[in-house]
């Protein structure tokens, strides 16, 4: 679970770094979320700064006429350190606007900047850092409390009234429904059957009647019904295009 989004804020405009702030701590907290920012006013120090830190990063394209960088520029030069940050661009004109696709923006925004408009890319932006986030989860059984983060669960096997955890570091079992499980976990991850839930990241091979998984040079099979088999596709189709 996301604990606190962390944003980093390019911009040489005072008055619209204000407005930004304002407009940040009225939508997280309406959403009740924790948030930290940072602004700046030059490409230098922006880049000086740990962009690898931040979970979204809203540039303004056009910068001071003093500055050797626009914004376009200042994301390239994050891409090459940070791939899935989300990027965000605000603008006076929509001229430029378009280079940012060939960055991984996710959007722009006009200035000025209206908050209808900003809570709805904001909306979008959130959407993307919950889906790179690795979620944890804390579970317990007779041998303790596990702290269990997503990425190391290969998949999940329901038996009677435990699941199975097949993680990186073997096998842990825990009292609950597949119903339970299904509802705390994240899109990375699809059914193959009633008594199967896979991470989505490790599937490597769909065959007629099963799906084959690969995580740390070992391989894995579990079965695909005819009842989970389109729905499986699809979902493995939308994490792909995500990644």
């Amino acid at each position: 679970m996301v604990v606190k989004i962390n944003i980093g804020l390019l911009e040489n405009e005072q008055k619209e770094v204000e407005s930004t702030k304002q407009m940040l701590q009225t939508f997280f907290s309406s959403q009740g979320l924790d948030f930290s920012s940072e602004s700046f006013s030059n490409s230098n120090d922006f880049l000086a700064s740990n962009v690898q830190k931040y979970d979204l990063i809203i540039l303004d394209i056009l910068l001071d006429n003093d500055d050797p960088m626009n914004g376009i520029d200042v994301a390239k030069e994050i891409r090459k350190v940070n791939k899935h940050v989300v990027i965000i661009f605000v603008t006076k004109t929509a001229q430029f606007a378009l280079d940012g696709y060939k960055v991984d923006a996710i959007d722009y925004i006009l200035k000025p900047l209206t908050y209808e408009d900003f809570y709805l890319k904001l909306v979008k932006a959130m959407n993307v850092i919950k889906f790179h986030t690795d979620k944890e989860f804390v579970l317990k059984n007779m041998d303790g409390i596990f702290k269990i983060k997503e990425s190391e669960i290969i998949y999940i096997e329901v038996k009677r009234h435990y699941l199975d955890f097949h993680l990186k570091t073997g096998v842990k079992a825990f009292r609950g429904s597949m119903k339970e499980v299904s509802q705390e976990l994240t899109d990375k991850f699809a059914k193959t059957s009633n008594s199967f839930i896979v991470n989505l990241h490790y599937t490597k091979l769909i065959k007629k009647d099963g799906v084959v998984l690969e995580c740390a040079g070992n391989s894995y099979e579990v079965p695909l019904t005819k009842l989970f088999k389109n729905s499986f596709i699809l979902a493995l189709e939308n994490y792909s295009g995500r990644n």
